[in-house]
C-alpha cells in the first residue's frame, strides 16, 4: 500500500500556488522468496522452489541483456539502461564512473499494466505530521574526536550519524534497520555505535562498493506496518584512502 503524506514545499512561498507536495512510502517490500510462494497460487504444478528457480533464471537473462545495452520486454513493460552525464568537448567519450558519467535504470510499464494498476492501486492518506512516524532531519559523518562533519563522504568502516525522530527499530527483525541503496543494490548496516530514538550512528559495512547511496531507516511503529524513513540527501562511499574516518 502507498502511504501518502502532504509535505510543505520549502521552495514555494505562496501556498495558493502548489505550496505543498505529496510524498509516499511503500508499506511493504515483497521479497523474491515471497514472490515465488505467491506464484504457486496460479499454477499448482510448480513448487515454490520451481518458481524461485524460474525467477533466478529470469534475473540472469535480464541482467545479461541489460549489460549488453538491450531493451528487455517483459509481459508488463520494458526495462532498459540509459547513459547520463556531461562533457566539455564534442570529442570527449562517455566513461562510466568518471565525473558525472552514470547509468540510469528505467522501467516503462505498458498500457495494459498502467490501466490495471491505476484501477486497483491501494493507498491511504496519512496525517500531515504524526509524531509516531520516523523522520530524518540531517546526516553527518562522525569524526575521530566524535565531532560532526557535513561532508558526506565515507570509507567502509567509518560512521554515519543520523539525526531524526522515532528512529527506533528491532535488531531481531531483518527487515528493520539502516539501509544504503544505490543503482547496484541495497546494503544493510549490521554494526552500530549508537542506536537511539533520535540519533543513530551506523557503521558503513566493509566491502561496500564506492558510489552514491540513498539512506533510509525501516521501522515498524506499534509493530503494525513497516515504515521507510527516507531523506533526499545522499552519501558517497569512497575508497579508504579518501574517506572520512570515525
Amino acid at each position: 500500500m502507498l502511504q501518502i503524506k502532504t509535505i510543505k514545499n520549502p521552495f514555494v512561498t505562496d501556498e495558493s500556488k502548489d505550496g505543498f507536495y505529496f510524498r509516499c512510502n511503500n508499506s511493504k517490500t515483497i521479497s523474491m522468496e515471497e514472490l515465488a510462494a505467491e506464484m504457486t497460487e496460479y499454477n499448482s504444478s510448480f513448487t515454490v522452489a520451481d518458481n524461485f528457480g524460474i525467477l533466478k533464471v529470469l534475473e540472469t537473462v535480464i541482467v545479461k541483456n541489460l549489460a549488453k545495452g538491450n531493451c528487455v520486454e517483459l509481459p508488463f513493460g520494458i526495462l532498459k539502461v540509459s547513459a547520463n552525464g556531461t562533457c566539455a568537448t564534442l570529442e570527449e567519450s562517455f566513461s562510466l564512473g568518471s565525473g558525472n558519467h552514470t547509468l540510469t535504470y528505467i522501467f516503462n510499464p505498458n498500457l495494459r499494466t498502467k490501466q490495471e494498476i491505476n484501477a486497483k492501486i491501494e493507498y491511504k492518506q496519512l496525517n500531515p505530521d504524526s509524531t509516531m512516524e520516523g523522520k530524518i532531519y540531517r546526516l553527518n559523518s562522525k569524526l575521530a574526536d566524535a565531532s560532526e562533519s557535513s561532508i558526506l563522504q565515507f570509507a567502509p568502516g567509518s560512521t554515519l550519524r543520523i539525526h531524526g525522530r522515532s528512529l527506533s527499530f528491532d535488531f531481531a527483525d531483518d527487515k528493520q534497520g539502516v539501509f544504503l541503496e544505490s543503482e547496484s543494490g541495497i546494503v544493510k548496516v549490521t554494526s552500530y555505535e549508537r542506536h537511539g530514538t533520535n540519533i543513530i550512528e551506523a557503521k558503513i559495512p566493509e566491502g561496500t562498493q564506492a558510489g552514491f547511496y540513498d539512506v533510509y531507516v525501516v521501522t515498524k511503529p506499534n509493530n503494525v506496518t513497516y515504515f521507510n524513513v527516507i531523506t533526499p540527501l545522499q552519501i558517497q562511499v569512497v575508497s579508504s584512502s579518501s574517506g572520512q574516518s570515525d
